[in-house]
Formats: structure tokens, C-alpha cells, sequence
């Protein structure tokens, strides 16, 4: 999983459908590129996906300075990152 929540969602349960909504309590940063061709963004939303059981949603725009093409995106969160995903950005 991406870390807790709030409000906390116990195992196997289902996320909140209406507000209150199970957001992470640490909002990731999400990076397209790497290096200094990185474009940092913060996501609208963060948490687990309404009404499921253990699946997380992030929801966020493509920044204007993102490079271009086949690009690499990770999540950064303070102390680790994840592993990055291949998306098309035109």
C-alpha cells in the first residue's frame, strides 16, 4: 500500500464512498522525468479508491514543463520513492 490514511480503513475493508474520503495522511509528490528534466506535481487526491477494498487512486495534472514523449513517473515520498511507470505525455 502508499501508508495510512484518514480516516483509517481497516484491512479487507472498503474505502469511504462520500466525504469523509480515506486520504493518505502523506501526500506524495508525483515526478514526470527524471533528473533536472523532472516536472514535480502535487496530486488533487490521494487515497484509497471509493468504495473499494484496498486499491489506492492519485489523481493528478500533467505539469506544463514535463518532458515530453515516453516518460517516466514515480511517486516521492520523504525518505523513499517507488519505482517508476512508463506513460506517453504529448
Amino acid at each position: 500500500g502508499l501508508g495510512r490514511t484518514s480516516p483509517f480503513v481497516a484491512t479487507g475493508a472498503a474505502a469511504p464512498a462520500a466525504e469523509p474520503l480515506a486520504r493518505l495522511t502523506e501526500t506524495p509528490g508525483v515526478i514526470f522525468g527524471t533528473g533536472f528534466a523532472g516536472a514535480r506535481a502535487v496530486p488533487a487526491f490521494a487515497g484509497l479508491t471509493p468504495g473499494s477494498a484496498g486499491l489506492y487512486q492519485i489523481h493528478v495534472a500533467i505539469p506544463e514543463d514535463a518532458p515530453r514523449g515516453s516518460v517516466a513517473v514515480h511517486l516521492d515520498f520523504p525518505g523513499s520513492a517507488s519505482n517508476a511507470v512508463q506513460i506517453a505525455v504529448e
